[in-house]
């Protein structure tokens, strides 16, 4: 072989061993991370388009160990190094350098970080030194297999912040020092075998696409969902009875839909919808967050009767719903329904809520965090930013609108075998942020959600949000609502193909809306009853509707279960806050209200301090606020709630006024004790940002 020759297999030879180092280093964090979180949560599932990003991620590494071990086999031919060993060193040395680089970009503040750091300039030294001197290369040839280098680089920050996150120092530190013992007998085993035996690059590379595939099984085994109960079923109901689904676009306004007059066609599939439903244009939301307003739709009261809603200022925490009260899944699953949801929304949508009672199949499994969080000492926080937007997906934290609907897919097509009656319930995250990040603005997007409860410190006055952000953070917004119209698209198709449209009562509404500083104040749950926050979409396709109608009438998500439950033919319980709107015309209710107290409630903002209070009858709307002045608009002259009409004189005034206080005069006090939350349900709000 010519010199030429020899030196371009060199180079070839030299990217293998530099991609096998990578990638070992790439499996070996995935592996570590995931099965850390899988283990953590039972609820957590690696989703299909997570499985591309880990494949992209993996192409990231290997591209970048092909560029280092070319390149680092010219610099070793230009000094004179040659040979596998030169190689194998210059590949793991290249790993070490990096992740010792990105750990000091991370600044590290723990001594996990600093070991790590420590290690990694360790590796990197003893590893030029052994490029020099053949006779310490020999010595410490174990120490350039992949995959003690890689071992040895995650041990610490790994054990502190995956495995035995939340446990004692104490704990960690022994945890830190077993790994460390097994991986000196790994390496004891490697060096013993290192005459004969020195593992190719291919080699490593395919126990590196082994160790993937254990995870891939493991969360395949593990991959049912969240939650299945089994009830007694009642029996079978009178033929004929309508099937349910209920779909809940969570954050989204109604002025930011085509049906209300927006100016972009966010949603083209809801409004083909309404082409055979009934549109109701002023439809309210009762707070201004899921819980409570998840609540109203499923009990038919408002959240001073529910109970499900923020506690009092003493201790502000949500509270989860009555356990007394019967919800919409119960009434229909004792009535011969069978019953399923699958929510995005983990949070708030959860078991310690009472909101999944009476499901027969409840799912609320969530994403596997890919994130490196707060402890950015994984590789992948630097490898992430070469797939740009793509590469913000991995700090999603809810299941995506096609997650969802693929669920819904196969339980639809489940309930059409069991030729039941059935009640479906679907909840669509991706209008919540964090927003999508597509487009050319995503960097700027980066930015703005980097920043920790980036709503909170908006709101706090911490951050500003210049209009140009803004509009960015809107056009996100939309995006995110363009999805999930898209997800209710294939839902309905799915419906039309399986015979199940025309017997289905078909209800499509939001929880709550979203501001975009309007009133001073960026997101939702900041204790607001503002028009962005209230005012939601609603379109119902009734059982056999096959025309367009449009409802000018007063609704509130409370009207929800009556209508429901009339529709399939089950008395409604008695003490029913709503009404059945199929039949309720605008005498049967010329007032409904809502309430809201913020989640985070602060002194560092006046805005979002105190509980807001809001009656809407006709066109007119008051708000009482007990941290400040009382408001009144006529929606119809002002429907963005720019001037404020309240005078204390003013008869309309005092008339919306004395109905406000008997409405809250005649709430039941909030119920404490066995109500209150868990620290590991503190924990999951958390790590969303809904708590501080």
């Amino acid at each position: 072989m010519n010199g030429p020759v020899r030196a371009k297999f060199a180079v070839i030879e030299g990217a293998a061993f530099g991609c096998s180092a990578w990638i070992v280093y790439g499996a070996l964090e995935t592996v570590l991370s995931v099965g850390a979180k899988l283990y953590h949560h039972p609820d957590m599932h690696m989703m299909p388009w997570q499985w591309r990003l880990i494949a992209m991620l993996m192409g990231v590494y290997a591209a970048s160990g092909l560029i280092w071990g070319a390149a680092a086999d010219w610099i070793l031919g230009w000094i004179g190094q040659h040979g596998v060993h030169a190689r194998q060193f210059a590949a793991s040395f290249s790993v070490a350098l990096a992740f010792g680089a990105n750990l000091i970009l991370a600044r590290p503040s723990a001594w996990p970080q600093y070991v790590g750091l420590a290690l990694a300039a360790a590796i990197c030294l003893a590893f030029s030194a052994a490029s020099v001197y053949g006779e310490l290369g020999k010595q410490i040839l174990f120490l350039a297999n992949p995959w003690v280098t890689a071992f040895l680089l995650l041990a610490a920050p790994w054990v502190n912040w995956d495995a035995l996150v939340g446990q004692s120092r104490l704990a960690r530190a022994g945890g830190v020092a077993l790994l460390f013992a097994a991986i000196a007998v790994f390496a004891a085993f490697v060096h013993r075998l290192r005459r004969n035996w020195i593992p190719s690059a291919l080699r490593h590379a395919g126990a590196a696409g082994l160790a993937l595939a254990a995870i891939f099984l493991l969360d395949l085994i593990r991959a049912t969902p969240a939650s299945i109960r089994t009830q007694p079923v009642a029996p079978a109901p009178q033929a004929g009875k309508p099937n349910i689904v209920l779909i809940t676009m969570d954050t989204v306004r109604a002025d930011h839909l085509p049906l209300y007059g927006y100016g972009r066609d966010t949603a083209p599939n809801l409004r083909e919808l309404a082409r055979s439903a009934t549109l109701y244009t002023r439809a309210m939301a009762t707070s201004d967050f899921t819980l409570p307003t998840h609540a109203s739709i499923f009990t038919g009261l408002y959240a001073p009767w529910h109970g499900a809603r923020i506690g009092p200022a003493s201790d502000p925490r949500p509270r989860p719903l009555s356990p007394q009260l019967p919800s919409l899944p119960e009434l229909l699953a004792s009535s011969g329904y069978w019953t399923a949801e699958s929510v995005a929304n983990w949070a708030f949508l959860a078991p310690w809520t009472g909101l999944s009672r009476g499901f027969l199949v409840s799912e609320w499994e969530r994403p596997v965090d890919l994130s490196s969080g707060l402890y950015p000492f994984y590789l992948r926080t630097l490898a992430r930013r070469a797939l740009g937007p793509r590469g913000e997906l991995f700090d999603e934290p809810y299941r995506r609108a096609g997650d969802i609907t693929a669920r819904a897919e196969a339980l639809l097509e489940q309930a059409k075998r069991n030729a039941r009656p059935f009640f479906l319930f679907l909840n669509y995250m991706d209008a919540h942020w964090p927003y999508a990040l597509d487009g050319p603005s995503w960097e700027t997007m980066r930015r703005l959600r980097s920043v920790h409860n980036f709503t909170n410190q908006v709101n706090f006055g911490a951050v500003s949000l210049s209009p140009i952000e803004s509009g960015l953070l809107q056009s996100a917004y939309d995006g995110g609502i363009a999805s999930v119209d898209s997800a209710i698209g294939a839902v309905v198709q799915q419906l039309r193909a399986l015979g199940l449209y025309e017997n289905t009562l078909i209800a499509v509404v939001a929880d709550h809306g979203e501001g975009f500083m309007s009133h001073g104040l960026l997101g939702h749950g900041a204790g607001v009853v503002y028009q962005e926050n209230l005012h939601i979409p609603l379109v119902v396709k009734y059982p056999g509707q096959n025309r367009p109608l449009t409802s000018d009438l007063l609704a509130s998500q409370v009207d929800l279960m009556p209508t429901i439950l009339a529709a399939a033919g089950i008395p409604a319980p008695l003490g029913l806050q709503g009404r059945n709107l199929k039949e309720a015309q605008a005498a049967d209710s010329d007032a409904i209200f809502a309430s809201a107290r913020a989640l985070f409630p602060s002194k560092k903002s006046r805005k979002i301090q105190g509980t807001r209070r809001a009656v809407l009858s006709g066109t007119l709307k008051f708000i009482q606020w007990t941290a400040g002045a009382s408001e009144m608009y006529d929606l119809a002259a002002d429907p963005e709630e720019k001037t404020n009409l309240y005078a204390a004189n003013d008869p309309r005034a005092i008339e919306l006024q004395r109905r406000l206080e008997r409405w809250t005069a005649a709430a039941p006090a909030l119920r404490d004790g066995s109500q209150k939350l868990d620290d590991s349900v503190i924990e999951r709000l958390k790590s969303l940002g809904y708590v501080q």
